[in-house]
């Protein structure tokens, strides 16, 4: 049986006539946590759109678990928080514990106990009862993170997850996410503009700017002529965060 859970070969993706992706490929094993990051614009969130079926690639393809993704048995194998979740209006009729629920398939049994524990989680178990529209951006993003968890997931994909944390919170989420991705294993593909933080956590990076300029692991990056004429070596050393023997030699 293969670990790969996620492939990708040669996507491409056109806006009209504007190329947004261009042959990108890349793939990863069971327990991999990737940072996908790149400029704005670059085409990351079009990718993660790709990958999830919610945009059809105009040339090549993508697979999950050995296949594409098509029925409900797959998606109930990925959690996923896109990036824009700020739609939720005060008068939203659903507590926070009903919004994670949905999260779950609907004969998962022990809802209540899985709903606790995603918000736990995430610190967020004194929200279950609150209105979702009530909530500040950060709780609110805790929330919709503990509901891309409620059902423990083998596939994490996050969208700036981080961006309406502050940074105690932020810290303690990217400690979080490290033990799921250690613990389980979960898969975790992270799209984040923390080129500089990055590197703290996750093993694998994928610098997207419409073609992948750079996949590999963080050792591999620091190493990389390519990344070293992109950043310069100061920067490149820096973002790497791999400064033992390995990557001096």
């Amino acid at each position: 049986m293969s670990n790969t859970v996620i492939q990708a070969r040669e996507l491409g993706f056109s806006y009209n006539s504007r190329e947004v992706l261009r042959k990108v490929g890349f793939s990863l094993e069971r327990g991999d946590y990737l940072g996908l990051v790149g400029p704005n614009g670059s085409g990351k969130s079009t990718l993660l759109k790709i990958i999830l079926r919610i945009l059809a690639p105009s040339r090549g393809e993508v697979t999950l678990f050995g296949e594409p993704l098509r029925d409900f048995r797959q998606w109930a194998r990925i959690g996923y928080l896109p990036q824009k979740t700020d739609s939720f209006n005060p008068s939203f009729p659903a507590t926070a514990g009903e919004v994670v629920a949905l999260g779950l398939q609907p004969s998962a049994g022990r809802r209540k106990k899985a709903v606790d524990e995603s918000l736990a989680l995430v610190g967020a178990g004194d929200l279950r009862d609150k209105l979702i529209g009530e909530l500040s951006g950060g709780e609110r993003q805790r929330v919709l993170i503990a509901r891309a968890l409620v059902g423990a997931p083998e596939i994490l994909i996050l969208d700036e997850p981080s961006s309406a944390l502050d940074p105690e919170a932020r810290e303690s989420f990217f400690g979080l996410l490290r033990e799921l991705n250690e613990s389980r294993p979960v898969t975790i593909v992270l799209v984040t503009h923390d080129l500089g933080n990055i590197g703290r956590y996750a093993g694998k990076l994928l610098y997207l700017d419409r073609e992948v300029l750079f996949f590999g692991s963080f050792a591999d990056f620091c190493r990389s002529e390519a990344m070293t004429s992109l950043f310069g070596a100061a920067s490149q050393h820096i973002i790497c965060h791999r400064h033992g023997p390995e990557v001096e030699g």
